[in-house]
């Protein structure tokens, strides 16, 4: 990366544990990433996984590189937080990556409930975020958006809490110091979770693929050329051309097209008329002999 001596052994091991992080939790390369993580011991034998960017996917992979041999099994996950208040909830076991995590809470009507919250936090991210459940049939439901659940696998944290009218807390189930957590990975292994009489939420489409506003990339959207003018049109004729050109190599320069213009505008383009000359007036000399 950095050359046999233009960083110290313990630059050298960072970037190395840095890379394996990216490889095993973004790109799902395991055996790559473990690579990563041994050339990272190797440089800096001392060097420790960051807590915050940690899944048990790359804490197993860096252990198996750490002993030198296979990835030891993934523990099992956390059991949930007891819900407090007689709030009914089950978190989902996993999700997918880019997918909606539907979470469903039942509370009873005997606490007279005004609204409830959810506060979740995306795995690598510090800001809480909040969302308002609906009431359903038998509940209250709602969808962490799939942006918010990102294309890093990793742990989904939160907690939820149900208010009276007054704006008191009278249920929860998670709390921030120690929330319901979801595991977000890209294959599932089991059933995808989906909210009470509702199909499962579908993966979005990453918006890394196509960045708003970048040239040439808008999905599903064709923007049709009847609005563009004739002078836009023959600018994008003749770049066409010179691409054309470029890519097949031919040293004949490319002609610079000659725009059609249409009927409206041709009716507003006038060749200039020319000026009138007006005769001289006669001189007196000249009107003597013409008198005569």
């Amino acid at each position: 990366m950095c050359g046999a001596n233009n960083c110290s052994a313990q630059t050298r091991g960072r970037l190395y544990r840095d890379l394996g992080v990216v490889l095993v939790a973004g790109m799902n390369r395991a055996d790559d990433g473990k690579k990563a993580f041994a050339d990272a011991l190797k440089a800096d034998p001392n060097v420790a996984l960051e807590k915050d960017l940690t899944t048990p996917e790359v804490d197993a992979a860096f252990q198996a590189a750490k002993g030198g041999g296979s990835a030891p099994p993934t523990p099992p996950p956390p059991k949930a937080p007891a819900a407090s208040g007689d709030m009914v909830h089950t978190p989902p076991a996993e999700q997918a990556v880019l997918t909606p995590v539907p979470i469903y809470v039942e509370v009873p009507e005997s606490l007279n409930v005004a609204k409830v919250v959810l506060r979740y936090k995306a795995f690598g991210t510090t800001d809480w975020k909040t969302l308002e459940l609906k009431k359903m049939t038998g509940g209250y439901g709602g969808e962490v958006p799939c942006q918010e659940v990102g294309s890093t696998t990793g742990d989904l944290s939160y907690y939820i809490q149900a208010t009276d009218a007054g704006g008191d807390v009278v249920s929860t189930t998670g709390s921030r110091n120690a929330p319901n957590k979801v595991a977000i990975k890209n294959e599932l292994a089991g059933e995808a979770p989906h909210l009470p009489g509702k199909p499962a939420p579908a993966q979005c489409r990453d918006k890394a693929d196509c960045p708003p506003g970048f040239p040439g990339c808008t999905p599903g959207k064709k923007r049709s050329g009847a609005n563009k003018s004739w002078a836009t049109r023959a600018r994008r004729t003749w770049s066409a051309a010179k691409g054309s050109r470029a890519r097949t190599g031919s040293a004949k320069p490319a002609t610079r097209p000659t725009p059609t213009i249409p009927s409206r505008k041709r009716r507003a383009i006038r060749a200039p008329t020319a000026a009138r000359v007006r005769p001289a007036a006669p001189t007196r000399s000249a009107r003597g002999r013409r008198a005569g």
